[in-house]
C-alpha cells in the first residue's frame, strides 16, 4: 500500500534537496525564462460587469521564483536585523514594527516643530 501522508517534515525532507539544488543554480546561472513570465488576469468580483471597477487585478507568476523570492528576502532581513545594519526608521515590513511606531515618530516631529524655540 502506497503511504499517501504528508508530514510538514516529510515533505521537507524530499524537497529541501530539490529546491537547493535548483536556487543554487539559478544564482550560479541566472533565473530560467519561466520563473520571469507573469499572467496579468481581471477577476470580476460582482454585479455590473461592464463596470471595470468591478474587477480586481492579479499577477499570477511562477510557484518557484514566488518561493525564491520569499526564501531570499528572510534570509536578506535576518542577516539584516543580526547585524543591526537597517536604519531603526525603516520600520515598514519588519517584526516588532508596526505602522503605530510610524505614526508616533511623525507626531513627534510635528510636536517639535510647533514647539516654541528656546533661545
Amino acid at each position: 500500500m502506497l503511504n499517501t501522508s504528508f508530514s510538514h517534515s516529510n515533505l521537507q525532507l524530499c524537497l529541501s534537496p530539490f529546491l537547493t539544488l535548483t536556487f543554487n543554480r539559478a544564482l550560479a546561472e541566472g533565473f530560467p525564462p519561466q520563473w520571469t513570465m507573469k499572467t496579468v488576469a481581471r477577476i470580476h468580483k460582482g454585479e455590473d460587469p461592464m463596470d471595470p471597477n468591478k474587477y480586481k487585478t492579479i499577477i499570477i507568476g511562477h510557484m518557484l521564483a514566488k518561493l525564491y523570492g520569499a526564501i531570499m528576502e528572510a534570509e536578506l532581513n535576518n542577516y539584516m536585523e543580526t547585524l543591526s545594519l537597517r536604519a531603526l526608521e525603516h520600520a515598514d515590513f519588519r517584526r516588532a514594527f508596526s505602522t503605530i511606531d510610524h505614526i508616533f515618530t511623525l507626531r513627534c516631529l510635528i510636536d517639535e516643530t510647533k514647539a516654541p524655540k528656546k533661545k
